[in-house]
């Protein structure tokens, strides 16, 4: 079992030896084996604060085994730890008129927000009782009894489905019945410490265990003010040096989409502070690493000493008080937070890429993104309506993991026929702001001017970046490729004209061209799909896309930048690849409800609409189902749609019809799916409506016993 501290120790500031262990337990091996690691145990400019306690967070990796602590994963068995200290300087009158004392943990658990009280006040008691360390030793005896780390194993979830999470109001997160040393009170697990006399409160926030891959520390946004503050401070920051086109690809951009512009691409930023509390640059490592989660390499406090850290890295985020990093450290973004300036590199090398507590308040809030949707009977009026069409083709694209391999393995012979076209993307090129940046620049004026919380904050914070990824940038994604392949089509049309290619056809010099460059197309619901079909240019997806691509094209450069998802899923068809829109594929869902009772509900939309949802289920990426819902959730601000799509398939599949029916399998397929789905049964059934769950109960009765 995993303990929930591996060591605990308590530090001072010698004047002749400088930062030393003075207790440590348990006592082997020694923690300060890694040449530099207890200098960072107290900021360098911590002399300047009396009487305050500063944080800071290293993270480091452990051999469960031997217990040796290391900077970088050693072998296979090595597991990720944190250290987090506690440091303070008391004004008294020894050297330097104060004396430094630190206490710290190294724990597995990213929990380490959680300990901050119970580490303070065994800071404060070692400092009042300096040769007494026998409570710092209990501390550490009682926590390691209590299960931290079932709990937190117990809520292990993807993104998607923590995404979802964080923005449920009525969440319930029971305590697991073995884990009896835990109750659950309000929005916490709770537990206590026995430490002698005194019996010291352990709470762990439930939120974050659910909806934070790092359990957002064990930081509790419903009291905290750490992203409020972050954004105040991005208002007063000052640009400095702004030539990197993919982080400033527009003069009036605001220094808080410098800064997700530099995480998207994946940058090196380095955050400075000396003469300002160190505590201020903590505050802004941990609001960047909550808003994506921890998945950034991040080292929030560096000396010369371990400058080499991060040298073998792509991409980090790093603090310091040594201004040295600014010239020994290579950077992107480099944040004074003494002087409030954000300075940018100028890009070297652009390359080209290769397109392939207050919850009334919070709660009025959230409305601002939900919409309507229509109502069970609506719903049903649209089932008793469907436009029936003998003549369309249940021909559909598949998702075919063999197909990714062999499309997107590298071409080894030329295409002779292609020699000559070129392709320019067309991309205006005036200084208007992004209409999501203006979309978002309003909002957090909102957010900061109606004191909104950092529950709400964080919501909307990791929703733009949500939609930036989304939908803007894969908007301009399937408009190169769409333009780029129609304008290939133009151009194969004129060279076949010509004398020297009378004996070649248009099909197929298209389909080797989609091949050699590797052109992904979007997936259309509503398309009449067959076997040899030619490309489908669809001209309503480019104009859509055309019109996201206009409103942000100061983005552009952003986008160059971007990595592909590696959990991207791919259909197939006749040799053509496919993707996935899924905000595309929300709004169908969206206006298939809000048509259906004018017109019904075409049988063909109908069909290839869930022939495309019950793929993404079944395919052998993880987090298909919360992925979908999360796209539904962001279309439609809530799980409207995703109820409504209940009640069709549940409505349709109890009236009387042809078990041999197209949309009838696909229906039964789609509740089978996710009715053995955890996360439904778990998370959501509870919040659904009666008459969902009554319809739901009877497709259980009558197609699954």
């Amino acid at each position: 079992m995993v303990p929930t501290l591996d060591y605990i120790f308590v530090s001072e500031f010698d004047k002749l030896k400088g930062v030393v262990v003075k207790r440590q337990f348990p006592s082997s091996p020694a923690v300060d084996q890694l040449e530099g690691l207890i200098d960072l145990l107290m900021p360098l400019n911590l002399h300047k604060y009396l009487n305050t306690i500063h944080y800071t967070v290293v993270p480091l990796f452990i051999d469960p085994v031997s217990g040796l602590i290391s900077w970088q994963e050693q072998t296979k068995n090595c597991e990720r730890i944190y250290l987090y200290t506690l440091s303070y300087f008391q004004e008294d009158s020894s050297y330097r008129n104060g004396t430094a004392m630190a206490l710290s943990i190294l724990t597995r658990l990213p929990l380490f927000d959680t300990f901050k009280p119970l580490m303070t006040y065994l800071l404060h008691y070692v400092m009042a009782t300096p040769d007494k360390f026998d409570t710092v030793e209990l501390a550490l005896k009682e926590l390691n009894k209590i299960r931290i780390a079932e709990l937190v194993d117990e809520f292990r979830l993807n993104k998607h489905a923590r995404f979802l999470l964080s923005r449920l109001d009525d969440l319930s997160v029971s305590v697991p019945s073995r884990l009896t040393e835990f109750t659950k009170s309000d929005r916490f697990f709770r537990s206590n410490l026995n430490l002698g006399k005194t019996k010291f409160p352990l709470q762990i926030p439930a939120l974050p265990l659910v909806s934070s891959s790092c359990a957002m520390y064990g930081i509790d946004l419903a009291r905290e003010r750490l992203l409020r503050d972050y954004l105040i401070k991005m208002k007063n920051i000052e640009l400095v040096l702004p030539k990197q086109p993919s982080l400033v690809p527009y003069s009036s951009i605001q220094p808080l989409h410098v800064i997700f512009n530099a995480i998207l691409t994946k940058k090196k930023i380095v955050l400075y502070s000396y003469d300002s509390c160190y505590n201020d640059l903590m505050d802004i490592a941990q609001a960047l690493l909550l808003l994506v989660d921890g998945d950034y390499p991040c080292y929030p406090i560096l000396d010369l000493a371990t400058l080499d850290i991060p040298l073998h890295l792509p991409h980090y985020i790093v603090g310091t008080s040594n201004l040295l990093f600014k010239d020994r450290l290579p950077w992107d973004l480099f944040l004074s937070v003494d002087s409030n300036q954000l300075l940018v590199r100028e890009e070297e090398d652009l390359f080209e890429k290769k397109v392939q507590k207050r919850l009334s308040s919070e709660s009025k809030f959230r409305q601002l993104f939900r919409r309507g949707t229509p109502s069970v009977p609506i719903i049903k009026e649209g089932i008793d309506h469907i436009v029936l069409d003998n003549s369309w083709d249940p021909t559909f694209p598949l998702i075919d993991p063999e197909a990714d391999k062999e499309f997107f393995a590298p071409v080894t012979e030329p295409n002779f026929f292609s020699t000559g076209f070129s392709f320019t993307p067309s991309i205006p090129s005036n200084a208007e702001p992004p209409h999501i940046h203006t979309q978002m620049n309003q909002l957090v004026d909102k957010l900061v001017a109606d004191h909104h919380g950092d529950l709400t904050i964080y919501q909307a914070l990791t929703k733009y970046l949500y939609e930036l990824d989304s939908i803007v940038f894969k908007a301009f994604k399937f408009y190169i490729n769409l333009s780029k392949l129609k304008s290939y089509r133009h151009f194969a049309l004129l060279k076949l004209e010509e004398p020297d290619f009378e004996d070649y056809t248009l099909i197929p010099e298209l389909r080797l061209f989609i091949r050699e460059n590797q052109v992904v197309l979007p997936l259309a619901i509503n398309h009449p799909y067959k076997v040899d079909m030619p490309p489908p240019i669809n001209n309503k997806l480019l104009d859509y896309y055309t019109s996201v691509v206009n409103q942000n094209h100061n983005l552009f450069k952003t986008f160059q930048k971007i990595e592909v998802p590696s959990d991207t899923v791919y259909y197939w068809l006749d040799g053509y690849c496919f993707e996935l829109d899924l905000y595309l594929l929300s709004k169908e869902v969206s206006q298939l409800l809000e048509r259906g009772k004018d017109v019904g509900f075409p049988k063909r939309k109908l069909y290839q609409l869930f022939r495309a949802i019950n793929q993404l289920l079944k395919s052998r990426t993880s987090g298909g189902f919360e992925k979908f819902l999360a796209a539904l959730y962001v279309q439609s601000g809530g799980f409207e749609s995703f109820e409504n799509l209940l009640i069709i398939a549940s409505i349709y599949i109890n009236k009387p019809r042809n078990e041999n029916d197209e949309v009838m399998i696909e229906f039964k397929r789609f509740l089978s799916l996710i009715l053995n789905h955890q996360f439904l049964t778990v998370y959501l059934l509870p919040l659904l409506n009666d008459f969902i769950k009554l319809s739901i109960n009877d497709f259980i009765d009558h197609h699954m016993y």
